[in-house]
């Protein structure tokens, strides 16, 4: 890989890095709230789908996974559920992505 490509691959990764960061803080910022039952996790299958129960509300959506070859991030802001239904939210595009060099 040449320099310039690998300088642009780290300067990605980084982008990418605070993402995890800013999930981190939350996460911390929650625990030390006691706000814990305001944040839901879950785990995609291989097709990207994921059910959570949640109550009726607006919630922010990060999805941080895979996109083919790409490590990748997915951001929907203000997702409303209603109670008692099933929400289906599509998000065809990351909102950033780098390509993995092995």
């Amino acid at each position: 890989m040449r320099n310039l490509d690998r300088s642009q691959s780290l300067q990605c990764r980084g982008e990418l890095l605070t993402y995890d960061k800013a999930l981190v803080g939350t996460l911390h910022w929650a625990q030390d709230e006691k706000k814990l039952n305001q944040i839901v996790l879950a785990n995609a299958d291989e097709e990207g789908l994921f059910k959570v129960s949640a109550g009726p509300g607006r919630y922010s959506l990060l999805i941080i996974g895979r996109a083919g070859f790409n490590d990748a991030v997915w951001l929907a802001d203000e997702v409303s559920l209603e109670g008692g239904k099933e929400t289906t939210i599509k998000l065809s595009s990351p909102k950033k992505s780098c390509l993995v060099d092995q």
